[in-house]
This record gives C-alpha cells, sequence and structure tokens, in this order.
C-alpha cells in the first residue's frame, strides 16, 4: 500500500490495520475487506486470477466511517478493527474506531459498474462507566453470581483506566455467528461482550452482555501522567476482593470463530487473543461459557504479543486435515511472523470443566512457521489449496504486515 500522508487533504490510501474477506452476490466475487485508518474508510480488493495481483475495486465515492471532517481524520478518529459476514444474506462490516470503544455496522454496497461502496449505520458506544451488574448473566460467567449474592453489589459501577484523556476503552477484535446473527467484541482492558446483529447499536443492558473480563476488572487504580511518555500510567491494586476480575488479561486482541454444527454440545468456539499472557481463550459457540486456554509455540519460540487470530474448519492438508488456527506472532526483534498449528491439537488439548470459572491447564502446540520474508511464496502455494477464500486472507494479513 502506498504511504499515508494525512497532513495534505489529497490523502493517499495506506495506513491498513485489519483484514476479512466475504463472498459476494451480484458478481459471484471473493471480496478482501480492509480498514484503512488513514483514511477512516473501508477498501475493497479482488484476486485477479490471471495475474495473481490484487486489483483494489473501491468506489471512488466511499464516505468516512466516523469523522465528519478531513480534521478528524488527521485527529487519527478512523477506523481500526473489521469484521465482515453475509448474516441475513446481506453484505455488512463492523467497524470499530481507533482509540474510542465505538463500534460501525456498515452495509456494503455491490455497483453496477462491479466497484464496492458502503453505507454507515448504526454505531454501537460500548459504556464507559460500566454496572457490572446490569450486563451480567450467572448461567455464563460465574462472576456475575455474586450479583444475586450480595445485593450491595448491584449498582456499583467500573470505568476502567485508559491512558489518555478523551480516549475509551478501544474494539479491536470482533466475530458474528453466521447462523444466528451473534455478535462477540472484544474491548481491549474490559473484556468480551455479545450483543447480536438485530440489536446492535443498542446499548441496553437487555441486548448486550459482559461474559468475560479482563484481570484488573472492577479494582481501584492509581493514574499518573508520565511526561516523558506522554500517558498515563495506571497501576492497578493487589488483593481487593470486590473486583470482578475473569479470564482475559488485557491487552484482549483478535477474536475468531470455529464453525463446527456437527458438535451437539457447542456447536463450535470463539478464540480470543490474551495478549497479556501470549494466551488464547476459548469460549463455547452456544453456550458462551469459558472453556480454557491454550499456547501456541515452536519448540521454545512461543507465541507472543498477538493481534490477529483466524480459525477455519476444514480440510487443510495432510497437517491440517480438521481445521487450521493461524496466528500472527510479534517475535524477537518486532519482526511479525505467522504461525499455524492444527486446531484438533488444540481441541484434543483442552477438557471442558462443570465449573467454568476452573482455570483449564495452558496447552503447547506444535505449529510450523511463515516468515515475512518466505510469506509471498507460501501464501501463493496457499493459493491452490481448497477453502480459496480463506487462504487470500490469508495473503492479505501477510501483505499488510510486509
Amino acid at each position: 500500500a502506498p504511504p499515508s500522508d494525512n497532513e495534505n487533504i489529497t490523502n493517499t490510501a495506506g495506513r491498513f490495520n485489519n483484514v476479512d474477506v466475504v463472498q459476494g452476490y451480484e458478481f459471484q466475487k471473493t471480496y478482501v475487506v480492509v480498514s484503512d485508518r488513514g483514511l477512516d474508510q473501508l477498501r475493497f480488493f479482488t484476486l485477479n486470477q490471471d495475474t495473481e495481483q490484487f486489483e483494489d475495486i473501491t468506489n471512488d465515492t466511499v464516505p468516512w466511517i466516523f469523522s465528519e471532517s478531513q480534521e478528524q481524520v488527521n485527529e487519527e478518529a478512523t477506523a481500526y478493527g473489521l469484521t465482515t459476514t453475509n448474516y441475513g444474506n446481506k453484505l455488512t462490516a463492523f467497524v470499530s474506531m481507533n482509540g474510542q470503544g465505538k463500534i460501525a455496522k456498515v452495509n456494503i454496497i455491490e455497483l453496477e459498474d462491479e466497484t464496492i461502496s458502503y453505507e454507515v449505520g448504526d454505531i454501537l458506544t460500548l459504556p464507559v462507566d460500566i454496572t457490572f451488574c446490569s450486563y451480567c448473566d450467572c448461567d455464563i460467567f460465574a462472576p456475575c453470581c455474586l450479583c444475586d449474592e450480595n445485593e450491595d453489589y448491584a449498582d456499583e459501577s467500573w470505568t476502567a483506566c485508559t491512558e489518555d484523556d478523551g480516549e475509551t476503552p478501544q474494539v479491536e477484535g470482533m466475530a458474528v455467528d453466521p447462523d444466528d446473527g451473534t455478535v462477540l467484541i472484544s474491548q481491549e482492558i474490559v473484556g468480551l461482550w455479545m450483543t447480536s446483529f438485530d440489536d446492535f447499536g443498542s446499548a441496553d443492558p437487555e441486548k448486550l452482555t459482559l461474559i468475560d473480563t479482563v484481570t484488573d476488572f472492577g479494582l481501584n487504580y492509581t493514574r499518573i501522567w508520565d511526561a516523558e511518555e506522554e500517558e498515563y500510567i495506571c497501576t492497578y491494586e493487589d488483593g481487593e476482593e470486590d473486583g470482578f476480575g475473569g479470564n482475559l488479561v488485557a491487552d484482549v486482541e483478535g477474536l475468531s470463530l470455529y464453525v463446527d454444527n456437527d458438535d451437539d454440545i457447542n456447536g463450535g468456539f470463539y478464540v480470543l487473543s490474551s495478549q497479556g499472557a501470549n494466551k488464547f481463550d476459548v469460549y463455547s459457540r452456544k453456550s458462551f461459557r469459558y472453556i480454557g486456554a491454550f499456547t501456541i509455540s515452536l519448540g521454545n519460540d512461543t507465541v507472543g504479543h498477538t493481534d490477529g487470530v483466524e480459525i477455519r474448519n476444514g480440510d487443510f492438508g495432510d497437517d491440517y486435515p480438521d481445521g487450521i488456527i493461524i496466528v500472527q506472532d510479534e517475535g524477537e526483534d518486532d519482526v511479525t511472523n505467522f504461525k499455524f498449528a492444527s486446531f484438533k491439537d488444540v481441541l484434543d488439548g483442552l477438557q471442558e470443566e462443570d465449573n467454568n470459572c476452573d482455570l483449564v491447564p495452558t496447552t503447547t502446540l506444535p505449529a510450523t512457521t511463515v516468515l515475512v520474508e518466505q510469506t509471498t511464496k507460501e501464501a501463493d502455494a496457499a493459493i491452490q489449496m481448497g477453502n480459496h477464500w480463506f487462504m487470500i486472507c490469508l495473503f492479505v494479513i501477510i501483505m499488510i504486515y510486509i
């Protein structure tokens, strides 16, 4: 992508942040969708089978997602996280905002000239001052049962500590269930939220549920300005008994859904990156209860500081016959690489407990690594496999990180 120039009103695309793929209807094409945080827009690409190059098919008139002026774009009030879905036979993207707990529901439009545009629909603003018991479900998240046991908790609220004034806890990871339209949202220093496609936009506790939290949730903290770093330093107090800390370790980042309709118990699994602990947390697709955690490593090289995670069911060759998980690994010296693992190994290693508060022992999995310098060759080969649209997504992820 060309470099961004946000000091000039003739900005060019280039600050690509997140990527997903979605199957179109009008022209039977697979679209690669990218959030461009430099322009506060979505960009759309297709793969030219003859040249094996991506072609930008974004209409010239696409609007800003969150900004109302070029000044706001320059101040980075822009698109950040992204997921797409075909739920309800509609092309839809959910896009989060940089530095804010806001998500836009974006309607993708296939135009007659075979370019792609969109309209920004409902915007969900997640609560900042969170009344925990109002957004809780004891059947999903055990700490919520404290709300029924102690009336004193009912009106208690908590606000997460942010590093800058004017910011609210940011969202990056999102996933949409293709069958029932459930929408899960990971908020980096808060936890994991659940709403639905049809209810999206409402922060009413009847339509928004907090299904897990970060370990610091509910704790008191000090917030001191660091002039050298030009940000606030948040220090949480230890030993608090009144917190509602869950299984996640901030920041919580990438989120993906593994669909398995042959699994009568869970129907599949949501997997979320707990970046602060270099682990991945797993939830039942049906009950939304916490199942366990795992790590991925290649010898002594353990995946760390993961932003992106992608999982798909299906046969991806001899090494991944029952599903694949691909994760971004920051690696040594901040050199990004990608690790592949069989999702069957993940499932075999996890043991579901009756009490969903019990943390399942971490499972170390075998994995293969694709280094950045090798990505073009590896991705080109991967495209020849089945599940074509998924491998396109992998290819784009790799190219963004180069």
